[in-house]
């Protein structure tokens, strides 16, 4: 061989290592690119998805905080509410006392009627039998006059029957 081809051989030898060498590398290197390529496209995947998670936990804070106002308002209604029904309740209490105080009285005044109304019975036929006496000594007393005027009469000795009887 001579110089120059072992020159050549080496030369080719050195450019073979490097070529393999650098294909080498630069296999690594688009292995590590590909890599680095897909670990950034997971990582903006990731972060869209911790963007819109973060968008859905700031809705659900949102309506959690909107619930619990609301919650808030519904205890203060039933609050309400229930003072109200106890209210009623009281006036409920109040009406049928009340009720209950009337039907005593109307009761109290129907048995008052019943007996005033026996009562006038009772003084309606006492009228009607004093009534009845007092005809009857309306008559007695026309009859007790009728005889006082006779009796009168013969106070004046001529009214005598036996003086009349001789003047006649």
């Amino acid at each position: 061989m001579s110089r120059s081809n072992a020159l050549h051989t080496v030369l080719l030898g050195l450019g073979l290592g490097t070529g393999i060498y650098y294909g080498s590398v630069g296999f690594q290197v688009a292995e590590e690119a590909r890599e680095e390529h897909r670990l950034r496209k997971l990582a903006q995947t990731e972060e869209k998805a911790a963007q819109e998670a973060e968008s859905q936990q700031q809705y659900e804070q949102a309506a959690v905080r909107r619930l619990e106002q609301q919650l808030q308002l519904q205890q203060q209604e039933v609050t309400t509410l229930e003072q109200e029904l106890e209210a009623t309740k009281r006036r409920v209490s109040e009406l049928e006392d009340l009720r209950s105080a009337r039907v005593k009285d109307a009761a109290e005044t129907g048995a008052a009627i019943e007996a005033a109304g026996s009562k006038l019975s009772q003084l309606v036929e006492e009228m009607r039998k004093h009534r009845n006496n007092v005809t009857v000594a309306q008559e007695a007393l026309g009859a007790a006059h009728s005889r006082m005027l006779e009796k009168r009469q013969l106070t004046n000795p001529l009214n005598h029957p036996m003086v009349k009887g001789l003047l006649k």
